[in-house]
């Protein structure tokens, strides 16, 4: 299958992980490239919500109010992915996580199976660090996604 995966291996969706970065583009560009080469009809929108680096607990009235500013944009963020994949022929099919980045969008994509899309970060906003961490855990197939094009890892 496009040398993506071995032919005895049955290929789930593709998972864009975005994070509301400038790389979020290419990221959903790619997966969207991706599931047109698997003959996909739509792309799995992954946005975590980082509950870790709050400054306050957020079960407090402020935590509250950050986690919703926070899912707030989580949304404006899954809306622009998804005016791209439909600008394209493709569905945006989303998925919302609350936790550390890593460890959720490693569960959530191994449960999907398939192709994970992700960003670096040039900026250190974003998915940058937590790319690296996805790469030492993801047991699945991950494509790197720059400005300027993608590469597999």
């Amino acid at each position: 299958m496009h040398g993506l995966v071995g032919a005895d291996r049955p290929m789930g969706p593709v998972v864009a992980a975005v994070s509301g970065s400038p790389s979020d583009e290419a990221v959903v560009l790619e997966a969207a490239r991706v599931a047109r080469l698997l003959g996909l009809r739509f792309v799995i929108v992954l946005h975590v919500v980082d509950t870790t680096r709050l400054p306050v607990p957020p079960d407090s009235p402020e935590g509250r109010a950050m986690l919703d500013g926070l899912r707030s944009r989580a949304l404006d963020v899954y809306e622009a992915s998804s005016r791209i994949l439909e600008s394209l022929g493709l569905e945006a099919v989303p998925a919302f996580r609350e936790g550390r980045p890593c460890g959720e969008i490693v569960g959530f994509a191994e449960k999907a199976g398939g192709i994970l899309v992700m960003a670096p970060s040039e900026s250190g906003e974003g998915l940058g660090g937590t790319l690296l961490c996805v790469a030492s855990k993801f047991r699945g197939n991950i494509l790197v996604a720059k400005s300027g094009g993608a590469r597999g890892g």
